[in-house]
């Protein structure tokens, strides 16, 4: 109950250890918490949803620990959150809608979990984000093809080792800023749209896919690829 009691209390780091036990669920005093960064622990059980009455709340770091469970819901309820990152747990189910409502959101990172289903299609309305990454889960169905359109900020796109079919979608190749493109290990078909306009991509990966579709023009995405100075790795 002490750590409730610190009312003033904005940054809360004590990730890379070896601390052990549940998240605190005693955080509700804190109201002018920042951030919570709980990051390499050996952290077990769920987001408490305590954690919801952190208004200021920017920056949620619980990445690389044991947790269990979902994406609570709740999440939805912290506006000011700049930066989520849930990665390397035992985290499953889907993504829930309500992290949809989080309009400042700039960086989402949930790689290395067990996590299904698709993404919510309003998730692609929030126009600050400028990463996301869902690398090693469980997500399937397609992309839709002009989700790229309201993403114009977004600089890293991470959804390699899933079961993401259908085609890469068209929209892509206006991310004016993107800078890594890795969706490898996927199910993805047909032909690789023109990415000469990516001129800050760096990082670029395609392979362990159905790409392709038996045409001749299979490999004219290569050639748009020489507008690409920055790039230093393709595979």
């Amino acid at each position: 109950q002490e750590l409730g009691r610190l009312s003033q209390l904005q940054n809360f780091s004590v990730g890379n250890n070896s601390l052990e036990g549940k998240i605190p669920t005693n955080l509700t005093g804190c109201t002018h918490l920042k951030l919570l960064n709980l990051y390499g622990n050996n952290l077990i059980g769920k987001i408490p949803i305590t954690i919801a009455s952190l208004p200021k709340l920017q920056l949620l770091n619980v990445g690389n620990n044991k947790l269990t469970g979902g994406i609570p819901p709740f999440i939805g309820n912290l506006s000011a959150l700049l930066y989520l990152s849930v990665e390397s747990n035992n985290i499953e189910g889907d993504v829930p809608h309500e992290m949809c409502q989080l309009n400042n959101l700039i960086r989402i990172r949930m790689p290395v979990n067990k996590l299904t289903g698709t993404f919510p299609s309003c998730l692609y309305n929030v126009s600050s984000l400028i990463e996301i990454s869902a690398t090693d889960n469980q997500f399937h169905g397609s992309l839709p093809p002009n989700m790229f359109h309201t993403l114009p900020n977004l600089q890293r796109f991470y959804v390699a080792l899933n079961q993401i079919s259908g085609s890469i979608p068209p929209s892509i190749i206006n991310v004016s800023k993107l800078s890594v493109l890795e969706i490898s290990g996927n199910q993805f078909t047909g032909q690789v749209p023109p990415l000469g306009k990516l001129r800050d991509l760096f990082h670029l990966r395609l392979s362990w896919n159905k790409l392709g579709d038996n045409s001749a023009n299979n490999l004219e995405f290569l050639k748009s690829l020489t507008n690409c100075s920055r790039l230093e790795m393709l595979s």
